[in-house]
């Protein structure tokens, strides 16, 4: 019983959690609208979100360092800076691949795939978390079914399904979850060491992000351009909004809750606000909503399966 969250604490942390969720489904459509809109680059998009995302959760991250006083010794101890450097580096790739995916489908199409990172974190966590499984036979077959929620979702077949493999935005898709999902792991080697808090691994791999996209961008020769004055409230609410008020009313939600277990489905909602967003914004619509749906349940339920064969840690 002591574990279990007052109802009226629950409430709260459901409701930040909510709006929070709301807020970071916003996100997708900007991307798209921003690139469709003013021509800009996937990766002078990214490059701004990540400083804008990162600089707005910066107050939260000082602060975070200064309670729990964390010295810069330990800060930049391999143990942590080097775990924050590969999430430096996974965040633009991600990130990257998740824009210039929704340059080929629409956000209806797009988000509900990217939760498919859920089903790689759950594998990546047996090989490099040390996680144990339950029951591999079931886990098997919540990836099979996660699969032919994939091909139902799309209404392909095998065949079409190696063209579009190839043809990038399959592959796209998958990249970007097995990326979310690496980047979830490394997060919680960090949080192990219970040194920082998870809004300051999020705001310091966001600020290391956007330099070693920078840094690419200069090798490659890929110009960074300046936002311009139309450009600038675009990029600044993608980045402050979608990602910094989002997290820190997740965050929110988590403290006040105390229980990440019942507020946690509350994330499979952002498919869903998403494509209403993109619906009114973009005016995406005359889908096979049939097929999508029903994909989108078993990629869920092939998701929850694989999630309950994790043996909890003590």
């Amino acid at each position: 019983m002591g574990n279990n969250p007052k109802p009226r604490a629950l409430f709260w942390g459901m409701l930040f959690f909510f709006a929070g969720t709301i807020l970071a489904s916003f996100g997708p459509t900007t991307f798209k609208y921003v690139v469709l809109e003013f021509k800009m680059t996937a990766y002078n998009v990214v490059f701004y979100f990540l400083i804008f995302g990162g600089l707005s959760l910066l107050p939260f991250a000082i602060k975070d360092i200064k309670n729990n006083q964390v010295s810069m010794s330990e800060l930049f101890s391999r143990k942590i800076f080097g775990k924050l450097i590969l999430l430096g580096l996974f965040s633009p790739m991600s990130l990257s691949c998740y824009t210039k995916a929704l340059m080929h489908k629409t956000v209806t199409e797009t988000v509900p795939l990217v939760r498919l990172d859920a089903l790689f974190a759950v594998i990546l966590s047996t090989l490099f978390l040390g996680q144990k499984i339950k029951s591999w036979s079931k886990l098997l077959f919540a990836i099979l079914l996660c699969i032919i929620g994939l091909f139902v979702f799309l209404e392909i077949s095998l065949t079409k399904f190696a063209t579009e493999l190839f043809d990038r935005y399959i592959a796209l898709i998958i990249i970007v979850a097995v990326l979310t999902a690496s980047q979830e792991i490394v997060k919680r080697k960090i949080q192990k060491h219970k040194v920082i808090q998870n809004m300051t691994i999020v705001c310091l791999a966001m600020l290391l992000g956007s330099c070693t996209l920078g840094i690419y961008m200069i090798l490659i020769k890929h110009p960074i351009t300046p936002p311009t004055w139309q450009q600038f409230p675009y990029l600044l609410f993608l980045g402050t909004v979608t990602m910094g008020i989002a997290g820190y009313l997740s965050l929110k939600a988590y403290n006040t809750a105390k229980n990440l277990s019942k507020i946690y489905l509350l994330t499979f909602l952002r498919p869903i606000f998403a494509s209403i967003i993109a619906f009114f914004l973009l005016g995406e619509r005359n889908f096979g909503y049939v097929p999508m749906t029903v994909g989108f349940c078993l990629i869920l339920i092939g998701i929850y399966i694989a999630e309950k064969q994790l043996v909890s840690e003590a």
